[in-house]
């Protein structure tokens, strides 16, 4: 349901809908929620409207998800999980398997080689490379392209396609809480549960999400990945003679942290006075005046 529709049918002002939607999308993630085991397949799926011309797949500049769903033999699916990155490289691939999915599971990948690193993490990896198999990709991993066009299906129906980056996990989220109970037999159970959720919800303000409220199950990947990139930088800096070679992967360094900084403040994952408290802000300004 839309912010829109809820406005008309209560007769509140839109930015009040929307808040009540927003905090009854935060009450909808279970901290305390079981990972995902068994057989589970993994994939990533672009969403944010079509790009004329544009590349596809991982370079994509429309926005990535990525999938986890139980694999249930012989047939059907079970619950699954949902996260909005900003890569698809082997940490954010591997951190949010290691979230989402219990160790010793089996994963169900394609050939990226972002997850190469699963056996050594303690799970059964299976991959299935694409280009060399005669099946196409809905058939070889039929779950996580069920769950993509279904989710695309529902932005494009609930939300005229349209989104802000900032939100994206807010309503994959959504759309999680509604998927895994999609066989519930009595649909006031499902609302009786969402209150249930609120009301043990801790206190949630229109500031906490009018710029993307930020999930603590998905924060503390970020900070860490932040601080691991600013050490990568503060090694640069302190090398002060640096040959030709040292100065291109300086520069390298750099707009990749140009890229995160920006994207972390936008999407506030991190907030400006954490971003002081936590580094030298003299390092990030000369980050972006040099």
């Amino acid at each position: 349901m839309s912010a829109k529709t809820i406005q008309q049918t209560l007769g509140v002002s839109y930015v009040t809908a929307w808040t009540m939607l927003q905090c009854f999308r935060v009450a909808m993630v279970n901290t305390e929620r079981e990972k995902l085991s068994g057989k589970v397949e993994v994939d990533e799926t672009q969403v944010g409207g079509v790009d004329v011309g544009g590349k596809r797949g991982r370079c994509s500049k429309k926005s990535l998800v990525v999938i986890a769903i139980e694999i249930h033999e012989p047939k059907g699916f079970g619950r699954v999980r949902m996260r909005y990155m900003l890569d698809a490289s082997s940490s954010s691939l591997t951190g949010f398997i290691n979230d989402v999915v219990c160790s010793g599971s089996t994963i169900c990948t394609d050939g990226w080689s972002g997850y190469n690193e699963l056996e050594s993490l303690g799970y059964n990896h299976e991959v299935t490379v694409m280009s060399h198999s005669d099946d196409q990709a809905h058939v070889s991993m039929p779950g996580v392209h069920r769950i993509a066009a279904l989710l695309k299906r529902w932005i494009l129906g609930t939300h005229q396609g349209s989104f802000s980056q900032e939100h994206l996990q807010s309503y994959l989220e959504e759309y999680t809480f509604r998927f895994n109970r999609r066989l519930s037999k009595n649909r006031g159970l499902v609302f009786r549960r969402l209150l249930e959720q609120a009301i043990i919800t801790s206190p949630v303000t229109r500031k906490d999400v009018t710029y993307g409220y930020r999930f603590p199950i998905h924060f503390t990947i970020v900070a860490e990945q932040f601080e691991t990139d600013m050490k990568t930088l503060y090694a640069f800096l302190n090398n002060v003679e640096k040959d030709e070679k040292q100065e291109k992967i300086l520069e390298e360094v750099k707009d990749k942290l140009r890229l995160e900084i920006v994207n972390n403040l936008i999407e506030n994952k991190i907030s400006k006075r954490e971003l002081s408290a936590k580094y030298p802000i003299g390092i990030v300004k000369k980050l972006f005046l040099w």
